[in-house]
């Protein structure tokens, strides 16, 4: 799973995208890795449904805090949906999936 978050950074290091971009969905994707395998013991993205994508949304939402022990708002969860749906849709375009499982993934 590392393996293909590196590849996806290192892509958008080559299209110049900016560094807050890549440090944030490094960030992102981090956390989705370390989820699906402590919660769900998965260690493929060909593993991961569209429920493991949401049930890491709500985790998000009720869980996860800031530094300084907030929750996180709501333009932070989408941003972070954003980069989700990103990196399914160039494992997609990749061949890597045989279809983008996060395309209809909804904020809950």
């Amino acid at each position: 799973m590392n393996r293909e978050v590196s590849d996806y950074l290192k892509e958008l290091e080559a299209r110049n995208s900016s560094l807050s971009l890549r440090q944030s969905s490094r960030y992102a994707l981090d956390l989705l890795i370390i989820y699906l395998r402590e919660r769900y013991g998965l260690t493929d993205w060909r593993a991961v449904t569209e429920d493991h994508l949401w049930a890491f949304l709500l985790h998000l939402q009720r869980d996860h805090r800031t530094p300084r022990g907030q929750s996180l708002k709501p333009a932070s969860l989408g941003r972070w949906l954003a980069v989700v749906r990103c990196f399914f849709q160039w494992q997609h375009r990749r061949g890597l999936l045989v279809y983008n499982l996060a395309e209809h993934v909804k904020l809950p």
